[in-house]
């Protein structure tokens, strides 16, 4: 799924508010975006817009994706450094 975070509908008033559509094109701020991701964020508005909303339930969906990459990005590291590393005992690598 393409997420766009709702800028301006992320508040505490909306914290539970169930919409049987997506908020207001405007709370997704496609002014401030540059033409390519204005043009991307439209046509997926567009195509989504009639779709039921829950903040609450896209946030957490939101904040699962922003731990899986992040889980994604350490096991990378830590394979890198463990291919740089090898030979070197384990009490011997510090990490800052």
């Amino acid at each position: 799924m393409f997420f766009h975070l709702k800028y301006l509908f992320n508040n505490r008033e909306n914290k539970d508010k169930e919409l049987a559509h997506l908020p207001p094109l405007d709370d997704y701020l496609p002014g401030s975006k540059k033409v390519e991701k204005r043009c991307q964020l439209k046509k997926w508005y567009n195509e989504n817009q009639n779709m039921a909303f829950s903040l609450r339930k896209a946030l957490q969906e939101y904040v699962e994706n922003d731990t899986l990459i992040l889980l994604h990005a350490l096991v990378a590291f830590r394979n890198l450094l463990k291919r740089i590393t090898k030979g070197i005992k384990k009490y011997e690598i510090i990490l800052i």
